[in-house]
């Protein structure tokens, strides 16, 4: 799964979050048919195990108007171009069908809505399924009675201006949508300074910090690692001092993860050159204290400017106990002293 991937359906798989969405880009005729209240998203659990390879992105079910009858939404998230796309769609509905009428037999289909949710290069093709047959015009107006054919809702998320973006009533949904378009081609004013009113709604909402989380870390794994610490730096300039201690526990978290990969990788190198356990072990201890200083190192410079001396040598000297407990100390702390205090019991 990409990380594009993995935000669309960590923040849009909650309903809340996709029906603000949706009602925002959806067709206004199918807009007006829907009944939003009862809009659910279905779990995973509701397709085969042996599906699980064919399925949609995400299956959403609500009602039209005041019918009886249900209505699923397939939405397709896709951060690059597939030309087969309506192909891939068949695959999913097919399957659909034929579970529905086996719990229900004798039961009317429900209606199966292809939705293509894209952001990155422009889309191309036509949104028919009709068009991979190739066929001329009169050989294709002559079969139509016969063959198969439907529309995708083709929705480019990059198309729309950060008005309608940052409008949305969920702000954990705008957050995710400004990220998807604007993270990969890097423009951090757009993101952070631009959009810090964005980032403290989201903050403050039931559960917002996950999505804030998700979000932020999305954004550091589609940039190239050597821009990590400028994002890292546009974020924590950007937001208010609570939303700023947030952010920094995030980079804390992400550059252990990191820290350790990076270390377990070494470590399997170097234990595979050189036979030895010890080559291992000792990658990963010395990535996670990389990890950790560097952040740490991070913070007091965004928050009390250029380390002294030292200060420094302490930093460069201190094990992996010690700068757990200033990492945490800093978010608070009002000095350079305040940072350090009583380190030796730390």
């Amino acid at each position: 799964m990409t990380p594009h991937d993995a935000l669309f359906k960590t923040i849009f798989g909650q309903p809340e979050h996709a029906r603000s969405l949706l009602q925002a880009v959806l067709p206004p005729t199918l807009a007006r048919l829907i009944h939003w209240r009862h809009l659910e998203v279905r779990p995973n659990e509701a397709v085969d195990a042996a599906l699980r390879a064919t399925r949609a992105d995400l299956v959403v079910e609500t009602r039209m108007g005041h019918q009886p009858l249900a209505l699923q939404l397939l939405l397709e998230h896709q951060s690059t171009v597939e030309e087969a796309m309506a192909l891939r769609f068949v695959g999913y509905m097919e399957p659909l069908w034929r579970r529905a009428r086996t719990d229900m037999p004798g039961a009317p289909l429900v209606p199966l809505i292809p939705v293509v949710i894209h952001h990155g290069a422009a889309w191309r093709g036509s949104p028919r399924f009709g068009a991979l047959y190739r066929l001329d015009e009169p050989t294709q107006a002559a079969l139509a009675p016969w063959l198969l054919d439907f529309g995708m809702i083709l929705i480019d998320l990059g198309a729309y201006p950060d008005e309608v973006i940052l409008g949305l009533a969920d702000a954990a949904a705008a957050l995710a949508w400004l990220a998807l378009v604007v993270a990969r081609v890097g423009d951090l004013h757009r993101l952070f300074a631009a959009a810090g009113a964005l980032w403290r709604r989201v903050a403050l909402a039931a559960s917002g910090q996950d999505a804030a989380r998700a979000v932020f870390r999305y954004i550091l794994e589609v940039r190239p690692p050597a821009e990590r610490d400028v994002v890292r730096a546009a974020a924590i300039e950007a937001l208010a001092e609570k939303e700023r201690s947030e952010m920094a526990e995030t980079i804390a978290d992400w550059y252990r993860e990191e820290g350790f990969k990076e270390g377990v990788e070494q470590g399997r190198q170097e234990g595979r050159q050189e036979g030895r356990q010890e080559g291992r072990q000792e990658g990963r201890q010395e990535g996670r204290l990389e990890g950790l200083r560097h952040v740490f190192e991070l913070q007091l410079r965004l928050k009390f400017g250029a380390l002294p001396e030292d200060f420094a040598l302490r930093v460069a000297q201190a094990d992996a106990t010690c700068l757990e407990a200033w990492t945490l100390r800093v978010l608070t702390a009002t000095s350079w002293e305040a940072v350090f205090a009583e380190s030796e019991s730390d």
